[in-house]
C-alpha cells in the first residue's frame, strides 16, 4: 500500500516488535500513519512512570504534532508493541506542502500543535492518566515491560 501527497508516493516501512519509533525531543523528521500493529505513545515521569498519551492499534496517525509545531520535536515517546507497518511522511514533504497553502493553515495547525504540546506537559507534570486519552486502555504489565527494556537499551 502507498499514499500520496501531490505527486509524491510513499512506500510502507515495518516496524519491530519493541522498537523505539520516537523519543522525546528527537529531531520530528516524519509523521507516521500506522496501517497495522500497535504503537503506544507515552510519556515518563522522573520517578520512571509510563504515562500513556495514546495508543494506536491497526490504524491511526502518530507523530504529527512534532512535525507541526514551531519547535519541531516530538513531545513524548513512540514504541511499537508489536510488529507494525507504517507509513512515512518526511517532514520535509509536509513543509514543502505546507508553504504552498493558504497562509492561515500552517497557522491554525502550528496553534493546535502547540496546544497539544500544552496538554502533554500538563499530563506529565501532574502525572494524570485519563482512558479518554488511550481509548480506555492502560497499558498492561508485559507492555510496560516491553517499554521500558525498549528504552534502557
Amino acid at each position: 500500500m502507498s499514499i500520496s501527497l501531490d505527486a509524491k508516493a510513499f512506500s510502507e516501512s515495518k516496524i519491530e516488535k519493541g522498537q523505539i519509533v520516537f523519543s522525546k525531543g528527537d529531531k520530528a523528521e516524519n509523521i507516521f500513519i500506522l496501517n497495522n500493529g500497535q504503537v503506544a505513545c507515552f510519556l515518563m515521569s522522573k520517578d520512571k512512570r509510563i504515562i500513556p498519551v495514546y495508543s494506536l492499534r491497526n490504524s491511526g496517525i502518530f507523530g504529527e504534532d512534532g512535525v507541526l509545531s514551531k519547535s519541531g520535536v516530538y513531545q513524548y515517546f513512540a514504541v511499537a508493541l508489536e510488529d507494525s507497518i507504517v507509513t512515512k511522511i518526511p517532514e520535509s514533504d509536509v513543509s514543502t506542502f505546507m508553504k504552498e497553502a493558504a497562509d492561515w493553515i500552517p497557522n491554525i495547525l502550528n496553534n493546535i500543535s502547540d496546544r497539544i504540546h500544552n496538554t502533554i506537559e500538563v499530563i506529565s507534570e501532574h502525572k494524570i492518566i485519563d482512558d479518554r486519552l488511550n481509548g480506555g486502555e492502560e497499558f498492561s504489565q508485559e507492555e510496560e515491560k516491553l517499554i521500558l527494556k525498549s528504552l534502557t537499551n
